[in-house]
């Protein structure tokens, strides 16, 4: 989303849909983004560069499918 950061983007899916579920993917540490996001209703993180099937699995692990 052009001109929001990523928990920008999280708190405004949230306020449409508050049970949203939300998988960030970054190319920082995974540690410090999940800190950052504690407590915010992250759904699950996928580490780029990733693979296609990371990708699969990682959607599938967010939403429980």
């Amino acid at each position: 989303m052009p001109g929001m950061n990523g928990n920008e983007v999280l708190i405004s899916l949230q306020a449409i849909q508050p049970d949203v579920k939300v998988a960030l993917s970054s190319g920082y540490d995974e540690n410090e983004v999940v800190q950052q996001f504690a407590g915010k209703g992250l759904a699950g993180f996928l580490q780029q560069p990733y693979m296609v099937d990371a990708l699969i699995n990682g959607v599938a692990d967010a939403t429980g499918e």
